[in-house]
């Protein structure tokens, strides 16, 4: 049965963009179908990574939520068991015209044909988010170790508790430290404070921590997962791990 996850924060640089990509990726590489959408139309970061160029004529989640126009038409493929509705401006452009009936419809419809289905959307709530959410089984909390990116989690719990009153199977699937640096130890307070909002969210934080490491910039520079590109490396380890404890999680 198909997973739908949202990757999420209300602050931006947090890299869950690259997070939603580098798992992606490795998911089809381990032979599960994975589809990447794509909802954040100004900055369009994911159909960047999947070396996807923006255009205006190009179909994406705008023209299947505003205008009926199948999912089909949108979907490029980026490698084998790996598929991606990318973004343009016009996405940024969903509104309450997208009906929530239309979003589980169409979701619902690309479940069988694939194992996993991720949603990146802008580091904003508006209808996009919602929409994301509202079709989703689960969210994943992406955030740096900082006192910053726990601050915008004040949102996210909203966000989530609003969203759960027309989507009642909606899990938070965990909360997820990126650009985690070995050598600096998370202060006490912001420990304690992430466990906080993760009970708050009435989830936990994840053991696997992603490192910070240049590589994983430089990966989606060219279009290729980190677990191809510097297969070898720490952070490449990192996300196999976090497939390996996502699945649990999942289960």
């Amino acid at each position: 049965m198909s997973k739908v996850i949202t990757f999420i924060n209300e602050k931006g640089g947090v890299g869950k963009s690259q997070i939603a990509f580098a798992v992606a990726w490795e998911l089809a590489n381990q032979g599960s179908k994975v589809l990447l959408i794509d909802l954040d139309g100004q900055r369009a970061n994911l159909s960047f990574m999947a070396g996807i160029k923006k255009t205006d004529d190009m179909f994406t989640m705008y023209d299947v939520f505003q205008r009926n126009k199948g999912p089909e038409k949108a979907i490029m493929n980026i490698k084998e068991n790996l598929d991606i509705i990318p973004a343009n401006n016009d996405v940024s452009e969903i509104s309450q015209k997208s009906t929530p009936e239309r979003a589980r419809n169409v979701i619902k419809g690309l479940e069988s044909a694939y194992d996993y289905v991720f949603f990146d959307v802008p580091p904003s709530p508006d209808m996009r988010q919602f929409l994301s959410l509202l079709t989703s089984d689960y969210a994943l909390v992406i955030m740096l170790p900082d006192i910053m990116s726990i601050e915008a989690n004040n949102g996210i719990i909203e966000s989530l508790d609003q969203v759960k009153e027309y989507n009642k199977k909606l899990k938070v699937i965990g909360i997820l430290f990126n650009k985690h640096e070995s050598r600096t130890n998370m202060s006490k307070q912001v420990q304690d404070l992430t466990l906080e909002y993760a009970k708050a969210m009435g989830t936990t934080v994840f053991h696997t921590k992603v490192r910070n490491a240049v590589s994983m910039a430089e990966s989606v520079n060219y279009h290729i997962g980190i677990t191809d590109y510097d297969k070898k490396s720490a952070v490449a380890e990192d996300i196999r791990q976090l497939i390996t404890e996502l699945k649990e999680r999942v289960q």
